[in-house]
């Protein structure tokens, strides 16, 4: 099994509109996956947190560092 922490950053949008937007970052996550041994495990760990992750017109959530641990 591999190991793998994932951290996340968080913006929230404050703009009035679509139109207009005004993203600010408001904190993330750190995720710790543990997956299967083999050649993708690494995006093995990412698709288990994408499902996760959150986007939508008022916040986006998007990965920022990947790190294996042993």
């Amino acid at each position: 099994m591999r190991t793998f922490i994932i951290d996340t950053q968080y913006l929230e949008n404050y703009g009035d509109s679509n139109s207009t937007c005004y993203w600010k970052s408001k904190g993330g996550d750190s995720y710790k996956v543990t997956v299967p041994e083999g050649s993708r495990a690494r995006n093995h760990a990412v698709a288990e947190i994408v499902q996760k992750l959150i986007v939508n017109s008022c916040g986006v959530e998007y990965i920022t560092s990947i790190t294996e641990v042993e």
